[in-house]
């Protein structure tokens, strides 16, 4: 039995249109008793479209091509798309050849697709592979480049064994953890220590809004006048008690009533840069139970600051300790059961502090 097939190709290549004609020849001749021997016959032409120069109007016509021109160049032919490239781009790879498919529909094999190499040159054809049966029904340019680039990426891919079950994603990680967006970002991001400060605030034991507050409080990120007024959110950066500019540290530390409830409490607060969870530690009072009183005290001196600034209401020092106390008296249920003694020292200590 004889299969005639034909396939027409454009291509477009450093400023020419190619047009490439490919005639299959495929006999098949059965073999007892359900085998069959494939016979191909393939003929190659190639033709680039021109100009004529001989009249005066502009007329184009299909000329044969010499294969010997695209010696530095590999075609490759399929649907929807054909192109060419520079043979010095493919490793291991020389030019003056084409690669297309063959679609054989005729033979008794389950798969019926091949990939074929044509030599520009000699005009000969020769087959390369037999494509997988999941190729049948479309028709593309079967074509694995391998520069240096992704030659890490094929070594992966080398490795990979294909079954039956269900698909499992891993990160190529040195914990093999199953995938998910933490562990890429973990994976993505860039080695840095931890930041202690943003330990200290998600290892309190306080509410969800305390631990935020705090976190965005320890990396500038809270809605002070001057980062609303740097996203120009602001009219003005100013204080609303003073004339200084109201960064983080001069709302929880330098202004007017937060300099007179550290220095009621008896904290004497540094002059150079520093975390909040420094502040130097009263006399009886556990460094751990003090990072909850500080966090209780930024939070009062942050609503005191809302009170002034969206209701009017001005508030004492005395104030504002006071209703860090009574958050303190309600957190307290958070902390252990051998923890709250250290817990209720501390709210002692504010509140003899404020008489």
């Amino acid at each position: 039995m004889r299969s005639l097939n034909h396939y027409s190709f454009l291509v477009e290549s450093r400023g020419e249109l190619l047009w490439a004609l490919i005639q299959v020849d495929i006999y098949r001749y059965p073999i007892r008793p359900k085998g069959e021997y494939l016979k191909y016959v393939v003929s190659f032409r190639l033709h680039v479209l021109e100009e004529e120069t001989s009249t005066r109007e502009k007329k184009t016509r299909w000329v044969k091509k010499d294969g010997r021109s695209l010696a530095d160049r590999v075609l490759f032919l399929g649907t929807p798309n054909s192109f060419a490239i520079d043979a010095s781009r493919l490793r291991d790879q020389e030019g003056g050849c084409a690669y297309f498919v063959i679609y054989n529909f005729n033979t008794l094999k389950p798969e019926k697709v091949e990939v074929w190499r044509c030599n520009l040159v000699s005009n000969k054809a020769e087959f390369v592979e037999q494509l997988p049966r999941r190729w049948d029904n479309e028709r593309c340019t079967w074509h694995v480049p391998q520069p240096p680039s992704i030659a890490p990426i094929q070594r992966l891919v080398v490795g990979i064994s294909l079954g039956s079950g269900a698909d499992r994603r891993f990160i190529d990680y040195m914990r093999r953890a199953s995938f998910c967006s933490r562990e890429a970002y973990r994976m993505l991001s860039p080695p840095h220590p931890p930041d202690a400060s943003a330990c200290v605030a998600w290892s309190l034991r306080l509410p969800s809004k305390l631990k935020i507050f705090a976190y965005l409080d320890g990396i500038d990120r809270l809605s002070t006048r001057a980062n609303l007024f740097h996203k120009s959110c602001a009219p003005s950066e100013t204080c609303a008690v003073c004339d200084a500019v109201e960064t983080s540290r001069h709302l929880f530390l330098e202004c007017t009533t937060a300099s007179h409830v550290w220095a009621r409490l008896g904290v004497l607060v540094p002059s150079e840069q520093f975390s909040i969870w420094e502040l130097p530690v009263p006399l009886g009072v556990a460094t751990a139970t003090w990072h909850f009183g500080v966090a209780a005290i930024m939070w009062s001196i942050w609503k005191t600051r809302n009170d002034l600034v969206f209701n009017g209401i001005t508030t004492s020092p005395v104030f504002a300790i006071r209703r860090a106390c009574d958050d303190i008296a309600l957190w307290r249920w958070r902390i252990p059961h051998l923890g709250r003694a250290d817990v209720d020292s501390l709210r002692s200590y504010m509140l003899m502090r404020c008489d």
